[in-house]
């Protein structure tokens, strides 16, 4: 099984390992020509976001990306599962500098390994900026505030 680039691969329909920035071009003619919308998920609750999510494609109400009525829930439930080895999945995860000092190693090979993908999401991300940005000031006359994206082109992700 082979995860490197999966959704570089999985868009462009093609799997060039010798070259593969075609890919990457291919994936970005896809995002671009197939899908109408492209949210960035870290980006869910800005409320420049939920304004746009609102007027353009969920129609709901708010004020400045301020919803006062029951707030849309973006969130995923998990269910909770019992299991074995929970104590030791928690000690893992209780600290988050201990996992990624356990883990940098992986996180690196991983980062390495999938910067098509971050390349993608980054023009993904560029893309939704672009959706939202113009929209924001003509409503708001305020600059547009986004967090920051979780990784960074050629860097280690996950610090």
């Amino acid at each position: 099984l082979e995860l490197d680039n999966v959704y570089t691969k999985v868009l462009s329909g093609c799997c060039n390992k010798s070259n593969p920035t075609p890919n990457l071009i291919a994936a970005q003619n896809a995002l671009d020509t197939i899908f109408d919308v492209v949210v960035i998920a870290e980006w869910l609750d800005s409320p420049a976001t939920i304004a746009w999510l609102a007027d353009q494609w969920l129609c709901f109400p708010h004020k400045q990306g301020i919803i006062s009525t029951p707030r849309p829930n973006f969130s995923r439930s998990r269910r909770y599962r019992r299991s074995k080895d929970e104590a030791r999945r928690a000690a893992i995860f209780s600290s988050s500098s201990n996992f990624t000092q356990i883990y940098a190693s992986v996180f690196s090979d991983l980062t390495l390994r999938n910067q098509l993908d971050l390349s993608l999401y980054h023009i993904a991300a560029k893309r939704h900026r672009a959706a939202i940005q113009s929209k924001w000031w003509d409503e708001n006359k305020s600059p547009l505030s986004l967090p920051p994206l979780p990784c960074t082109l050629n860097a280690p992700c996950w610090e």
